[in-house]
């Protein structure tokens, strides 16, 4: 099983037709229980906590980014 990394939730449906895994990675800790209850998601991160984010690392297959505009990026 493929695991995937998805930095915005909005586009998600709860629908668990997919293979995948689903990590979401947020800003706000406060989308924890949408992405998982609502939008089906396997695991959250928040982008913030450094200790989180170095435990994921090399766990993710792929990355699809769906944010928008000119904002920071996780990735440099």
């Amino acid at each position: 099983m493929m695991h995937t990394n998805v930095l915005l939730f909005d586009w998600l449906t709860p629908s668990g037709s997919c293979a995948l895994k689903v990590t979401v990675i947020s800003t706000s800790p406060n989308k924890k229980e949408e992405a998982l209850s609502v939008r089906g998601a396997d695991h959250f991160l928040v982008s913030k906590d450094d200790e989180a984010m170095k435990a994921a690392a090399g766990t993710l297959d792929g990355i699809i980014d769906t944010v928008s505009g000119g904002g920071a990026s996780l990735f440099g």
